[in-house]
């Protein structure tokens, strides 16, 4: 039996829902950042000497650029530590530049943050915080754990009506030839996904 952790954070059956849960969540926050005045650039590739990199959101007006990511954590994970690490991993030299380039903020103005919820809908407290800076407001952040939810059910909804099947060792290059409805997992399991 599943836990409710693993179908909503990693199981392959959820994949999707899982996607369109951050998209929803990023999407709102995109949406409500361009309403303040925000201009805004969702997913650009940037390109670093550690290869691509697609924060969620590159948002400038006047004087102020942020570089925002959005993700959504297990509730036994530590949220802080979770915007630590994005803000880290995505304050570079090479994304300041290019946020200069792009917005004409200069590169040591450029601000780094994330916007963390757990799977519960709770938003990490310096999320609350540097997003509130920027105009994010109480009732914003509801709709976002209302929206985490909301994709949350929609996951278990997938789950409970997909099937899967893992385990059977198939040669992958037999496998086509014999089953061509159904698709190799990794390492050539099968695996079959009706979502």
């Amino acid at each position: 039996m599943e836990s409710l952790g693993h179908i909503l954070q990693v199981c392959p059956r959820t994949h999707n829902t899982r996607c369109d849960r951050h998209d929803h969540v990023n999407q709102f926050l995109k949406t409500v950042l361009g309403k303040k005045g925000f201009s805004t650039r969702e997913e650009p590739s940037i390109p670093t000497p550690a290869g691509i990199r697609r924060p969620d959101l590159v948002v400038w007006k006047e004087n102020q650029c942020v570089v925002i990511d959005t993700t959504i954590v297990a509730d036994n994970y530590n949220m802080e530590d979770a915007h630590q690490r994005k803000k880290e991993y995505y304050d570079k030299p090479a994304i300041r530049q290019w946020c200069h380039t792009e917005t004409g903020i200069a590169a040591t103005e450029v601000e780094f943050t994330a916007c963390v919820l757990n799977w519960r809908g709770t938003p990490a407290a310096r999320s609350v915080l540097e997003l509130g800076r920027l105009g994010i407001s109480k009732a914003d952040w509801m709709i976002m754990s209302v929206r985490t939810l909301e994709w949350g059910a929609k996951s278990i909804a997938c789950f409970r009506s997909s099937t899967a099947f893992f385990g059977h060792c198939v040669l992958p290059f037999l496998y086509g030839l014999l089953w061509p409805s159904r698709s190799l997992g990794p390492h050539g399991l099968v695996l079959e996904v009706n979502c």
